[in-house]
């Protein structure tokens, strides 16, 4: 059963907030384009960008000597900071109306309705929290992530998970029309179980196309790594959280895997053998956080075994040349949808989260262990796909038969062990961006 907490509505005056700038500038000498808020200040020509605005909101009379003004709330970048940080401005009006009128033009700026003139309400945001995801730091993280939500023009609802499944059971069956998106603070296993959630659902067609956004708080986190990533921005969980309160919305790619008269849906990553034994084993070593991974991984490549099973690729293109279905034993499969299956290892640095393809990673037995623990380490930066006994096809999915009951796992959470049929379903899921 989820534990509900109360329903939070951004103020003007959040905890620990930094003093705002202490210049007031006259809207008479502002104006606001499509790419920033301009005024001049003592001659000088200042702006505000707007992909840095989260919010603009109505401010107390007396903190403007009587005037009548509105606050803007920013996280600009920092070139020596690598987190984005709180910034404020004060903007002083000649009337309600006025004030009225710059707030709304604001706020349905980083909307993306700048064309609109009419008042659009604040998003509203359902956000679960998972407190056993990574090393149990979700609550502590939301702390912080929940200062930048309440200086942004959005709402927010929060729930905390109390077992396994307890979100995707949630996501099933609530009232999407309440919300503009889901967000969660925890890991991709907790992305994996809000996409099921949303794909099991009777109007799964127009659920799976609420936005989803990830404070991360998990051990690998490879969706937000790879979202910060292509847009430019530090991993942190400050900057994701900005990234959720401005609102971009990006289509993703899911995965779809069918065994049997089951199906489950992922957007990270199918492994089988070596990677899901440490995907699914390693969670006894949770409280080693991102390490437990390392760990896991070198444990397993020097108590190195084979798995037997036949696996068939799916080409792009029917013409394309790809091995035929292959019989034999193998050390590992891992096939991924983002570049990132962590905020660490880059495994498929040409896959994108929406271009309708997957990387899939074969290695056969006979790879020495010394190359499997040189492979390990140089994923980090990419650069495993050059050593010798890495095989990489970008495909539209594959088959795979496992034939003496080897571990899968889909985004690290473990499924049985049976024939399954994957391919790439394009663009059909909905992400924040930065």
């Amino acid at each position: 059963m989820l534990k509900i907490l109360p329903l939070i509505f951004p103020g003007i005056d959040p905890i620990n907030s930094p003093p705002v700038e202490s210049a007031v500038i006259s809207t008479d000498r502002l104006s606001l384009t499509e790419k920033d808020l301009i005024w001049t200040e003592k001659n000088e020509k200042k702006n505000i960008k707007i992909d840095d605005i989260v919010g603009a909101f109505v401010c107390d009379r007396d903190r403007f000597q009587n005037g009548i003004g509105f606050i803007v709330n920013t996280y600009p970048k920092s070139p020596n900071q690598p987190r984005r940080i709180l910034r404020q401005y004060r903007f002083t009006c000649p009337d309600l109306e006025t004030r009225s009128r710059w707030i709304t033009t604001i706020n349905n700026h980083i909307l993306s309705l700048s064309d609109s003139h009419d008042f659009t309400p604040p998003r509203r945001l359902q956000i679960f929290i998972n407190p056993t995801s990574g090393t149990k730091k979700g609550e502590r993280l939301f702390r912080e992530a929940r200062q930048v939500l309440e200086n942004s023009y959005v709402k927010f609802s929060v729930a905390e998970t109390t077992h396994p499944g307890d979100i995707q059971n949630q996501v099933k069956w609530m009232d999407l029309s309440q919300v503009d998106g889901l967000v969660v603070v925890g890991g991709d296993g907790t992305v994996y179980e809000v996409i099921n959630g949303l794909m099991n659902r009777p109007d799964w067609k127009t659920a799976i196309q609420t936005p989803i956004g990830v404070i991360p708080a998990g051990t690998s986190n490879g969706l937000c790594k790879t979202l910060l990533q292509e847009a430019g921005e530090p991993y942190d969980s400050i900057n994701a959280t900005i990234a959720i309160a401005k609102g971009k919305i990006q289509p993703v790619d899911l995965i779809h895997i069918k065994q049997g008269d089951r199906q489950y849906f992922g957007v990270l990553s199918v492994s089988w053998g070596l990677i899901a034994d440490v995907d699914i084993e390693s969670d006894k070593l949770r409280f080693l956080g991102s390490l437990k991974t390392d760990t896991y991984a070198l444990f397993k490549i020097l108590t190195l075994r084979s798995y037997r099973g036949k696996i068939s690729l799916i080409p792009i293109d029917p013409d394309e040349a790809i091995p035929d279905a292959i019989a034999g034993d193998w050390l590992l499969l891992w096939a991924m949808n983002l570049p990132w299956a962590a905020y660490n290892l880059n495994t498929a640095p040409d896959s994108q989260i929406s271009d309708g393809k997957m990387t899939v990673l074969l290695v056969r037995k006979g790879m020495s262990k010394l190359q499997l623990l040189k492979a390990f380490s140089a994923c980090e930066t990419g650069r495993h796909l050059n050593i010798p006994g890495i095989e990489s096809y970008r495909v539209r999915g594959f088959r795979l038969e496992p034939r003496d009951g080897e571990r899968l796992a889909i985004d690290g959470e473990p499924v049985p062990s049976a024939p399954v049929e994957v391919e790439i379903l394009p663009g059909l899921a909905r992400v924040f961006y930065p």
